[in-house]
């Protein structure tokens, strides 16, 4: 029960760096600048996936395997072990011998197909040159974050025991902030020029600072 209330309050106090470090990201985005040569493939490859789930079908089986994978790998990790797994078009499950926060909410954290298309190219490109490939490699990372971002959306949507044993309010802010991080990275990786990941860490914790400060002052310093 402590545990519940002591998340709860976490949840709340997470939802003001939500909003700083969404505008910290937005920020970001405006300094890149206009997009030359391959990196008009990321967009692309976003448009192509909002097109194909819009005109012709949804790959939930794709995402909840990708889903359910995410829980495996946090749960060999803290030396669990998986007694089952199932995927099928209405969802999908995994029965492990332990369980906590992180493994119950890594799915929603990471885009499991934009990072194995980046490790798949990472590895590759140490044994044969993909430098003229790199388009095709952009226009999956943008279809496949895309791909996570709105699956991910459309899931939470419903009510998940994933976030059920955590905490709605907890797994929702936390789940954000980590999913903005993942975004910022990615696009590092895209317009490494443009874009630093230090300079969102500062902006929105300096946002949310000032934010809590007014609050605190509003709240507890007495005026004369």
């Amino acid at each position: 029960m402590i545990s519940k209330y002591f998340k709860f309050i976490i949840g709340i106090l997470l939802l003001p760096a939500c909003i700083f470090y969404t505008v910290s990201l937005y920020r970001q985005l405006e300094n890149i600048k206009l997009l030359l040569s391959n990196q008009v493939y990321f967009l692309i490859g976003a448009v192509s996936y909002l097109i194909l789930q819009s005109l012709f079908f949804k790959p939930t089986r794709i995402y909840v395997f990708g889903h359910e994978l995410m829980h495996v790998i946090p749960t060999w990790f803290f030396g669990g072990e998986v007694k089952g797994f199932k995927v099928s078009k209405k969802g999908g499950s995994v029965k492990t011998t332990k369980s906590n926060f992180i493994i119950a909410l890594f799915p929603y954290f990471l885009p499991v197909y934009t990072i194995f298309f980046f490790l798949v190219y990472l590895i590759v490109n140490m044994f044969v040159s993909l430098s003229g490939y790199v388009h095709y490699f952009i226009f999956l990372i943008g279809f496949s974050l895309t791909f996570h971002i709105v699956m991910t959306v459309d899931l939470l949507k419903t009510k998940q025991p994933d976030l059920m044993e955590t905490g709605y309010l907890f797994s929702l802010s936390l789940i954000y902030m980590v999913n903005l991080c993942a975004v910022i990275l990615i696009l590092i990786f895209i317009f490494k020029n443009d874009v630093s990941f230090l300079d969102f860490i500062k902006e929105g914790y300096e946002l949310t600072k000032v934010f809590y400060i007014a609050v605190f002052r509003q709240l507890f310093v007495v005026r004369k």
